[in-house]
């Protein structure tokens, strides 16, 4: 039951941190004239007032966003996959795994455009791989790169 403005004796639920954002502290022992200018810095701003409007958002405004984007589809809705597994696309389960969510093709592209960038790179690779504190794993990756590239007279 809330107590009238008389006898309400305003104790702080937050340790007196409440509405005001963080305590200002005064810290001791520095060098000459930190103190003055840490406590000047916590009393610049206040911490709770970002300017950030963390409200919820107004149904209306949720009615609007909605009509701008036909493709949204609300969380409560049917599936439109009735005969997908629901643990389709993930490392277990039923239906088809992780392998799913992209095709090989793309894939196979995207590494070929890799293998290129880096392949660009190999002579300066090469020259790193045969220096006294390379380690074995980048040997091992520059010939395995070697491998990936193939120039255009055929050779590798």
């Amino acid at each position: 039951m809330a107590e009238s403005k008389e006898t309400n004796m305003k104790v702080s639920g937050t340790g007196g941190a409440g509405t005001d954002g963080q305590p200002v502290r005064y810290i001791s022992g520095g060098e000459y004239g930190e103190g003055k200018e840490n406590l000047e810095l916590q009393t610049a701003s206040k911490l709770n007032k970002s300017g950030v409007d963390v409200s919820a958002p107004s149904a209306g405004a949720i009615r609007s966003a909605l009509s701008q984007n036909q493709d949204v589809i609300p969380l409560d809705a049917f599936t439109n996959n009735p005969d997908e597994a629901v643990s389709a696309g993930a490392a277990m389960g039923d239906g088809p795994g992780a392998g799913a969510l992209s095709s090989s093709l793309m894939l196979n592209a995207q590494n070929d455009q890799d293998i290129a960038k880096l392949a660009a790179h190999l002579p300066v690779y090469r020259q790193i791989a045969e220096g006294p504190n390379s380690s074995a794993a980048f040997k091992n990756w520059v010939r395995w790169l070697g491998t990936q590239v193939t120039t255009p007279t055929g050779q590798q």
